[in-house]
């Protein structure tokens, strides 16, 4: 008669419940992730550039300034920022638009 569970059950349960625990873990954290990446929409405009490039930065968030554009007629400047994620999420991008050191908006953008 069987005293309980094979050591091979056991094994392959743990196994199992570590997969599941760390998929919901790595869930949560890129869920958190993206409402931080989405609260840049909501900068308040004139917010100093500086601050919004720093707080970024804790986010994981590396300037591009080979993707920079210059002021347009209306004088507004844009800068890059990008956070690489890990396949399959693929990277974050924020585009910083300014003028005179003061945000006028943020745009985010998840490529397709």
């Amino acid at each position: 008669m069987s005293k309980g569970p094979s050591n091979a059950y056991m094994g392959c349960a743990i196994v199992v419940v570590l997969a599941m625990t760390t998929c919901g873990v790595c869930g949560l954290s890129m869920s958190r992730g993206l409402v931080q990446f989405k609260r840049f929409e909501g900068t308040t405009p004139g917010t100093p550039v500086d601050a919004v490039v720093r707080e970024a930065g804790v986010l994981g968030f590396e300037r591009r300034p080979a993707n920079d554009v210059g002021p347009d007629d209306a004088g507004v400047a844009t800068l890059e920022l990008v956070k690489p994620n890990l396949p399959p999420v693929g990277p974050w991008y924020l585009r910083v638009h300014h003028v005179d050191g003061g945000v006028t908006s943020v745009t985010t953008w998840i490529p397709d």
